[in-house]
């Protein structure tokens, strides 16, 4: 446990001293609770349904609305307010970021799927954009390719709820370009069962559930779990879940550090307006949707709320208890 505490430390002290490359996850959007059939009043720890993405609003999105511009202040990206209406083919979308002169700025570019994704707001739907941005719910293209097709495709937004999707190049999709450092991909720090994230500060399990669950099921097996003596894990929501995807890599989409054998993973995040329906990212390809919270043949991996890792002891009183 002192080896654990201290790597532990130095992980929370590297990503918390502001690593340039480090970056903080936004909330979902998501505040309220729900079972399979409509909204409750949120569950308390030991209850059926606690753990939810209600339980755990995470930090909410916060812009700054400069007129034809919004910057994300948790994110630090600079965002295109309202995109110009026209669908393009990817090379169209990916010229017309690079010409784009907005507010005098040149470096505008197409967002990678891993930022674009920060802009869903999945409490709203038919567009899910979040804060001040604009625009219709159309499918909106990303920088980054998929990686499991021979031609060109590209990775994509579905903003009518904020699925993440794919399709080839020549498709004409919606463009919303952005500027600001790119956010950097995770990496990980493993220490026995516990994976750190020391781009996000996420906490994982590395072993995923041994058998497929429904969804209710998946919140009571992460807020009854216990990993290397911690027991604060829960199921994470959806846009802690989509980072896990590794867009370099199908069959499956995540990094090796992890095991497990499902390629379905529940998120804790209850669709807009489908309370019977719950975020999954498919670890086949990377893709994420909803589906029926009924179902059980989708697997768990949980996560540590991030606020929560505390500093049990020091690398220099670990030293003196040896």
């Amino acid at each position: 446990m002192c080896k654990r505490a201290v790597l532990l430390a130095f992980v929370v002290m590297f990503v918390s001293a502001g690593w340039a490359g480090a970056w903080t996850v936004p909330s979902t959007g998501i505040t309220k609770c729900y079972d399979t059939t409509g909204e409750i009043t949120c569950p308390n720890p030991g209850q059926a349904f606690y753990g939810q993405n209600g339980n755990f609003p995470g930090q909410a999105h916060a812009f700054v609305d400069n007129g034809d511009t919004a910057t994300d202040q948790i994110t630090g990206l600079v965002w295109q307010k309202t995109p110009d209406g026209v669908t393009h083919n990817w090379d169209a979308a990916a010229a017309y970021c690079t010409g784009l002169g907005l507010d005098n700025q040149s470096d505008w570019r197409l967002p990678t799927q891993r930022e674009h994704l920060t802009i869903v707001d999945s409490d709203r739907a038919r567009p899910a954009f979040a804060g001040p941005l604009a625009g219709t719910s159309g499918h909106y293209w990303s920088a980054t390719p998929y990686a499991g097709y021979t031609a060109p495709a590209s990775w994509y937004v579905n903003f009518v709820y904020g699925s993440s999707e794919f399709n080839d190049r020549d498709t004409g999709r919606n463009v919303r370009c952005v500027r600001g450092q790119t956010l950097a991909d995770d990496t990980y720090v493993v220490q026995g069962n516990v994976v750190v994230d020391t781009t996000t500060g996420l906490i994982w399990e590395k072993t995923a559930s041994a058998a497929s669950k429904s969804w209710a099921e998946a919140l009571a097996y992460c807020q009854n779990q216990t990993v290397d003596g911690y027991t604060d894990w829960r199921l994470p929501d959806i846009m802690e879940l989509r980072t896990l995807v590794d867009y370099t890599k199908i069959s499956p989409a995540i990094n090796n550090t992890f095991v497990g054998s499902g390629t379905f993973y529940w998120s804790s995040s209850t669709l807009k307006d489908h309370p019977d329906l719950a975020g999954y990212v498919d670890f086949t390809a990377g893709t994420s949707a909803s589906d029926n919270k009924t179902r059980t043949d989708f697997f768990v991996r949980c996560l540590r709320n991030s606020s929560s890792r505390t500093v049990v002891v020091s690398p220099i009183d670990c030293l003196l208890l040896q």
